[in-house]
């Protein structure tokens, strides 16, 4: 009767490995699915974005492998002209202060959720570092909005040239220490990075 009790004991407790086994794959089956990884890839960029609603952005060649496991087809091309010429995706500070790859349409939305309650005071502090006033914040915002408005997408260190031509403050290191205060949550925060490029 022990050995019998015994026997029994261990089918019941294989039955439950087994069990949560096949739970555990079930698990990992719907991540893959819900990850664009497993089942339909999505048809573009864009609908990647939507899926996942945001792909890690710092490495843009990384940002552009991820698109293309969840596809099929695609190019960094598709990649780059989703970027550029169609601007319906934007890479841009998020969460953690990194970058993210995301729909346009979902950039106002995420930046007031996520960029603002989390950077603003360190964006306070780096302006104060520098010297840079909320007047001239202001200012500096409008000027990197119609030198974009004018010319398009422009690189970062074409940003700190038109931020320094503006008689801004800026850190003698880096024009970039002076771009980012006045672009990345200040206010509005209506510039955002389009490939290697930042855009309106």
């Amino acid at each position: 009767m022990i050995g019998a009790g015994c026997h029994q004991g261990r089918v019941g407790v294989a039955r439950q490995v087994r069990a949560d086994e096949i739970a555990d794959r079930r698990v990992q089956a719907e991540r893959f699915t819900a990850q664009l990884l497993a089942g339909e890839p999505a048809r573009g960029p864009v609908d990647v974005a939507e899926r996942l609603l945001a792909i890690q952005g710092q490495d843009p060649r990384g940002a552009r492998l991820a698109i293309r496991a969840r596809t099929a087809g695609l190019t960094a091309a598709d990649v780059d002209r989703a970027l550029t010429e169609h601007r319906s995706m934007v890479i841009t500070w998020l969460n953690r202060g990194t970058l993210h790859l995301i729909r346009t349409e979902d950039y106002w939305w995420l930046h007031s959720l996520l960029v603002r309650p989390q950077l603003q005071a360190g964006v306070v502090r780096r302006m104060s570092q520098i010297g840079l006033t909320a007047s001239d914040a202001d200012q500096g915002v409008a000027v990197v909005e119609a030198a974009l408005a004018a010319s398009g997408p422009l690189t970062r260190s074409q940003l700190g040239e038109v931020i320094a031509s503006a008689g801004l403050p800026s850190d003698d290191n880096t024009p970039m220490h002076t771009v980012r205060p006045l672009t990345k949550t200040w206010r509005s925060g209506p510039v955002c990075r389009s490939g290697r490029f930042a855009a309106a």
